[in-house]
């Protein structure tokens, strides 16, 4: 009830406020009108000969007043407007009610876009007048070169030249054009080429965009084939590489996709015609070849390099292999640090160094090399950098686990690696690789040709050249069973991709043989490494690595790489079968065990 009391109550209320009188006071509204801004339209402007505009003073009523400082240049009327005369500056002013308004004027005279064009045959080009006044009238003094439309709109017709006029109200204007004969934005780095063995041209198309489609037209490709590479030496630029099939001559063309630009060589496949009693003298050779050289350096080691393109190192990947840092120095003396591998091939053992912008490259022979043939080496033997060597080609073709060597007696020793190995006419024929140490002058080189498989796709960064640390060779490792490993009727079984630690003691026999079988169940690519596992070198030469067959009879031996990195090697390709690896030692060089570590892999036949 008390609720209901409390709302009847506040209803009564509220009615008797809205009907009791209220007193609203009273204020006067006083109206202000402030005063409007003077102002003027522009305080600044180009004007053209001939040409004028309307100044206009805004905000005010009362009678402007205009004046120019200089009437020659720009004039100004009573209502403002102003009238270019002459090239230069004048400040209108307008005057009201005592104050003064002014604006800075420029006056320029009309002209043509263009004096001159030079253009090739079918080019277009649009000629116009700035601040010219009223309609122009365009003319060619020779339309056979060059005709103009009514428009302005140039278009060159043949080679010569002719004056285009645009003629106005007041003045003429022209412009002097050129026609020149067209030039293809497509060019090779050769108009002729001679070849018995894989070369290739570059390819370079002016101003590429991703919308260009080069492609390339052989007329006989019974006498050559063609491929595009994989790298270049700029985006503009690509190699097309020539494979020779039998003598003869032929053309190649490569033009664009629309056939708008192109260009055309002519290849030949024969032999080499110059007579080595032509070929320069070997200091000259050296003169010449040797700035081209570079010294690399790692954290690993020491080896060499030589330009192949502007930027671009040659190399073995064996040189660079888990290094972190490499650097190279030139003949000069300038040391550079490079930070990105353009490509690398670990099976071929060759790689590509990137140092932007640096070097001259040496060239590479269109000839494939013969037996008898001179031939130089240019390296750093021993950290003997600038190192100059003669030699001959001993043999042409030696081929490896598909990889083409050229034997040479030419002097190669540590450091030399990833030198280039040079003809009679300094150009390159090999990247020096490797030798065998119990023999005598028995030298290995890659095959140049082999270095265009690589691929400049995916450059990599030096740092992941760096070996995985992670490996737990623990589990791919086999302990040496000494009851078992002086014969081959308990040799232990050495799986593909494992390692064997043991030791060879010379008290067993004079050599201290120790065995391991492994087993072919197809013709198969191997290749083993072997080591000691002591500080001192000479026990690596004292120690052998061989394979035997399943009669215990030696059929390959070991031979070292001449980047003397510790290892033994044997690299093979051997029918289905059971063989046996060893270790030995030469009679009467070790009268202590010597221990060492073995490690067998099988390779995939390409």
């Amino acid at each position: 009830m008390k609720q209901i009391k409390k709302a009847a109550l506040a209803l009564i209320t509220a009615a008797s406020l809205a009907l009791s009188p209220v007193a609203i006071p009273y204020t006067p509204v006083i109206s202000q009108v402030q005063a409007a801004t003077v102002k003027l339209n522009t305080t600044k402007a180009t004007l053209y000969t001939g040409n004028t505009m309307t100044l206009k003073i805004a905000g005010t009523t009362s009678k402007i007043s205009w004046t120019s400082s200089s009437p020659k240049v720009a004039k100004v009327s009573g209502k403002g407007v102003v009238t270019g005369l002459k090239a230069g500056h004048a400040a209108i002013t307008a005057s009201v009610s005592g104050k003064k308004y002014t604006c800075s004027i420029t006056v320029k005279k009309p002209s043509i876009n263009q004096s001159a064009l030079k253009l090739s045959n079918g080019d277009t080009a649009n000629l116009t007048v700035k601040g010219a006044v009223g309609s122009l009238t365009w003319k060619s003094s020779n339309p056979k070169v060059a005709a103009v439309s009514s428009k302005g709109l140039v278009t060159a017709k043949s080679v010569g030249t002719a004056t285009v006029t645009a003629s106005g109200k007041h003045n003429t204007y022209t412009c002097r054009v050129t026609v020149i004969k067209k030039v293809s934005r497509i060019s090779s780095s050769a108009a002729a080429i001679t070849l018995n063995q894989e070369s290739y041209v570059t390819v370079t198309l002016k101003n590429s965009t991703q919308d260009d489609t080069v492609l390339y037209d052989v007329a006989n490709e019974n006498v050559v084939s063609c491929k595009w590479g994989d790298w270049a030496d700029d985006e503009d630029s690509l190699k097309l590489y020539l494979i020779p099939k039998k003598k003869g001559t032929t053309t190649v063309t490569v033009k664009t996709k629309t056939g708008t630009d192109k260009a055309t060589f002519q290849v030949t496949v024969g032999t080499d015609s110059r007579a080595s009693a032509t070929a320069p003298e070997a200091t000259k050779i050296a003169e010449k070849c040797s700035p081209s050289v570079v010294q690399i350096t790692t954290d690993i080691g020491i080896g060499t390099g030589f330009f192949i393109d502007k930027g671009v190192i040659a190399t073995n990947y064996h040189v660079i292999k888990g290094a972190s840092i490499v650097s190279v120095e030139l003949k000069d003396g300038k040391e550079y640090t490079v930070k990105t591998i353009l490509g690398y091939d670990e099976d071929l053992d060759m790689a590509l160094l990137s140092l932007p912008g640096v070097g001259t490259p040496l060239t590479i022979s269109k000839f494939a090399p013969k037996a008898g043939d001179t031939a130089y080496a240019i390296g750093s033997p021993m950290g003997l950098e600038n190192t100059f060597s003669k030699g001959i080609i001993s043999n042409a073709s030696r081929i490896a686990e598909d990889v083409d060597y050229i034997q040479t007696d030419t002097a190669l020793s540590t450091g030399n690696s990833g030198g280039p190995l040079l003809n009679a006419f300094g150009e390159v024929i090999g990247i020096n690789t490797m030798q065998y140490s119990e023999g005598q002058n028995l030298n290995f080189a890659l095959n140049i040709t082999q270095l265009y498989r690589i691929s400049t796709l995916d450059p990599v960064p030096v740092s992941s050249l760096t070996e995985d640390s992670d490996t737990d060779y623990s589990k791919i490792t086999i302990n040496e069973d000494t009851s078992k490993s002086k014969s081959i009727a308990t040799a232990q079984d050495l799986p593909d991709g494992y390692y064997v630690t043991g030791t060879i003691d010379p008290s067993a026999d004079s050599i201290g043989t120790d065995s391991y079988r492994i087993t072919l169940d197809k013709y198969s690519r191997i290749g083993v490494m072997a080591a000691t596992t002591t500080e001192y070198p000479t026990d690596l030469k004292n120690m052998h690595l061989i394979i035997a067959d399943s009669n215990n009879k030696a059929i390959l031996y070991d031979y070292t790489d001449d980047d003397s990195d510790g290892f033994l090697n044997i690299f093979a390709d051997l029918p289905a079968g059971t063989y046996y690896i060893q270790v030995c030692t030469m009679p009467g060089k070790i009268y202590v065990p010597l221990p060492y570590f073995i490690f067998y892999n099988q390779y995939k036949l390409k």
